[in-house]
C-alpha cells in the first residue's frame, strides 16, 4: 500500500518559495505533484486511467485548451510509467496506443483553430 497526499507533501508542493505563488499556478503545481505520486504509488491503474481521460480530452466541448494543457500535463507521470512490451503482450496496446495518437491529433487540430 502506498500512503496519502500528506500535509507535508502538499504544503512543499504549494509553499515551496519565500513567496506564495498565483492561485491557478499553485493549483496546477498540487495537481501534478499529485499525479506524479499516484503513478508512482499506484502504477497499476495507469493504462485505464490514461485510456479514459485521453477519450475524454478528444471531445471538443469538453473544456477550453487551457484546461487541456493543464490535463495533459497532469498525465505525463502516467505515461511515462507505462511499460508498453507488457501491455502489447497482454494485447492491450491497440486501445492505448489509439487514444494517444487520436489526443495529439486532435489537439493539435483544435490548437490551429484557436
Amino acid at each position: 500500500g502506498g500512503g496519502g497526499v500528506g500535509e507535508a507533501s502538499l504544503s512543499d508542493l504549494l509553499f515551496s518559495q519565500d513567496t506564495l505563488p498565483e492561485l491557478p499556478d499553485a493549483y496546477q503545481a498540487f495537481q501534478q505533484g499529485v499525479s506524479r505520486q499516484l503513478a508512482r504509488q499506484r502504477p497499476r491503474l495507469g493504462e485505464e486511467l490514461l485510456v479514459e481521460a485521453l477519450q475524454r480530452q478528444m471531445d471538443e466541448g469538453a473544456a477550453d485548451a487551457g484546461a487541456h494543457r493543464h490535463v495533459l500535463a497532469a498525465l505525463a507521470p502516467w505515461v511515462a510509467a507505462l511499460h508498453l512490451p507488457h501491455i502489447a503482450a497482454a494485447g492491450r496496446a491497440e486501445r492505448l496506443l489509439k487514444s494517444l495518437y487520436f489526443v495529439t491529433y486532435f489537439r493539435r487540430r483544435a490548437a490551429s483553430r484557436d
